[in-house]
């Protein structure tokens, strides 16, 4: 499954069109302006609830998203200390992200080592785009969503607290 993920130029509350490979808008992901600490949401074009939610962690160490589907707290995405290079932590999934991360290049694998997703980011984009090839059709989609949008949060969090 190919899924392009668009960030709405005008948004400051960093939402974004998720569409699919015939360019129809699949998912749309919105931003919470007044919360405390980083909100997003996850909807599903067609249904009238909030398919995942991505919520920053405000008591951690290094910055931690958690990421809850209907409700159920499912997985945490952890910035590693690490040097050199960005790692990140999937608890509760299994799962393993291995690549260059600040570039936005890298794959997500299960606990078995399959390839479940490879993310690329679209270079000369009006706003962040990434591309997301889904290679296991098993795997929910929201869960892939989830976790790229929670591991850009954690980039943009680093990000701010640089400047």
């Amino acid at each position: 499954m190919e899924l392009l993920m668009k960030q709405r130029i005008r948004s400051l509350k960093q939402d974004f069109d998720i569409y699919n490979s015939a360019g129809e808008v699949m998912y749309e992901v919105k931003g919470k302006f007044f919360s405390l600490g980083r909100e997003l949401a996850i909807y599903e074009i067609g249904q009238n609830q909030m398919r995942a939610k991505i919520k920053q962690k405000l008591l951690s160490w290094m910055p931690q998203m958690d990421i809850y589907v209907n409700d159920t707290l499912v997985t945490s995405i952890r910035q590693k200390l690490t040097f050199f290079r960005e790692a990140y932590d999937v608890s509760g999934l299994n799962w393993r992200i291995e690549g260059d991360i600040l570039a936005y290049n890298y794959q997500i694998y299960d606990q078995s080592g399959e390839l479940l997703a490879s993310i690329q980011r679209k270079l000369l984009a009006w706003s962040d785009t990434f591309k997301v090839h889904i290679n296991n059709e098993l795997v929910d989609p929201i869960y892939v969503i989830a976790v790229v949008m929670a591991i850009d949060l954690v980039a943009d969090s680093a990000d701010a607290a640089v400047l």
